[in-house]
């Protein structure tokens, strides 16, 4: 599985999001959403919801920030 953070590659696959009520209004009810309880330092409690596309394999992954921010990854099996 090959990783990317490649934000304008995200937002041209998905016409990508600002934050959590748009990412909900624009892709709807994510398939998983899950908190990360300080997982990594520069990452405190920030929400992320995970979208899959069975059909092309990729799994984008909406990460919000405490401050508010959106920062975007996907992966592609």
């Amino acid at each position: 599985m090959t990783y990317d953070c490649d934000e304008d590659a995200v937002r041209k696959l998905f016409d990508v999001v600002d934050s959590e009520s748009d990412a909900l209004q624009r892709l709807g009810q994510p398939d998983d959403v899950y908190i990360n309880d300080n997982v990594q330092a520069n990452r405190p409690w920030s929400k992320t919801m995970i979208y899959r596309n069975s059909w092309e394999h990729l799994i984008l992954q909406v990460l919000i920030m405490p401050d508010g921010t959106v920062q975007f990854c996907w992966s592609r099996k």
